[in-house]
């Protein structure tokens, strides 16, 4: 409050200076004057209560965050599932699809065609896997997302299921592969049992 009592008295000595009319220049009332003291002084008294603090600064927003490689992997998992699902509901079979995130953390899908309409699934990995490394090596990708139709024997279990994989791979050198065993229903809604994990070979990225 003081601060703002003293500016004023240099604006208007400012004012005064540079030879302005004097019916210009604003007068500060007595009664004005004394409103300002006494506010500065309840302020003084305020800082120095005890139990009184300043402010802490406004938190961080959750975009200035730094997400960690498996974040982003699950993120881009995230993204792609949606559609596996509706893949396996409607023709109760997908074949490979790939996805990326890319530097900046945008997510795209990954496709690859050579002319054959019904190729094997493991020439559509072959080919995507291929497709990953080539935007790694150029810096394009943070993450890449494979994701598979196999049949597999969950833990615990003795019989296959099918089940669909998802190999994630980051920049920073995370790798793992999580596996979604499903089932579909009467109505051919596609319901997962828990997933399980294992470490993913790491070969898309180069190391650093």
């Amino acid at each position: 409050m003081d601060e703002v009592f003293r500016l004023f008295q240099n604006a208007i000595e400012a004012l005064r200076h540079s030879r302005a009319k004097p019916e210009t220049i604003p007068r500060l009332l007595p009664e004005a004057v004394n409103i300002l003291r006494a506010f500065s002084g309840y302020a003084r008294r305020a800082e120095s209560a005890p139990g009184t603090s300043t402010p802490a600064d406004p938190p961080k927003s959750q975009a200035s965050v730094t997400r960690t490689p498996k974040e982003e992997c699950e993120e881009l998992m995230n993204a792609l599932l949606p559609m596996v699902k509706k893949l396996l509901s409607e023709h109760g079979e997908f074949f490979p699809v790939g996805g990326t995130m890319q530097a900046d953390g945008s997510i795209a899908f990954v496709s690859t065609y050579d002319g054959d309409e019904h190729p094997p699934s493991q020439k559509v990995i072959d080919s995507l896997i291929e497709a990953f490394r080539a935007g790694a090596m150029d810096r394009k990708y943070k993450a890449t997302a494979l994701i598979y139709d196999i049949r597999t024997v969950p833990p615990g279990a003795t019989e296959k299921t099918d089940a669909v994989a998802v190999r994630l791979d980051h920049v920073s050198g995370y790798s793992v592969l999580v596996v979604f065993p499903y089932r579909l229903s009467p109505v051919r809604e596609v319901i997962f049992t828990p997933p399980f994990a294992s470490k993913g070979p790491a070969d898309i990225f180069s190391k650093p």
